[in-house]
């Protein structure tokens, strides 16, 4: 297990239809610093404050508090078959993935 960063990103344009997991993992709508080769999920909540799995979606719009995690590169893909990626969360102590990462997943 490889630790992350302390570096966080708080993102604004999670509509609720990606899990935050997928959204960080993915970089979807370019929210995190082009510097950042890599993320996970840290922490997801509603705009109201209601806490969320990392792995949850909303009817409302979502937050997802993202942590640079060099070592993970982005996914590619942001199609609506990725939103339900779950690899990429982080952990107080690091992070982890729940799947294996291919090739096909990385970007060239």
């Amino acid at each position: 297990r490889a630790e992350g960063s302390d570096v966080k990103v708080r993102t604004m344009r999670n509509t609720g239809e990606v899990y935050c997991s997928a959204y960080c993992s993915r970089n979807f709508n370019n929210e995190l610093p082009t510097a950042w080769r890599g993320a996970c999920c840290s922490h997801a909540e509603t705009r109201e404050g209601t806490v969320l799995s990392c792995h949850e979606k909303s009817d409302f719009p979502i937050i997802c508090e993202c942590r640079r995690y060099d070592e993970a590169p982005f996914l590619k893909g942001t199609a609506s078959g990725d939103f339900d990626d779950t690899r990429y969360e982080c952990s107080e102590a690091g992070q982890t993935k729940s799947g294996d990462i291919t090739e096909e997943d990385v970007p060239d």
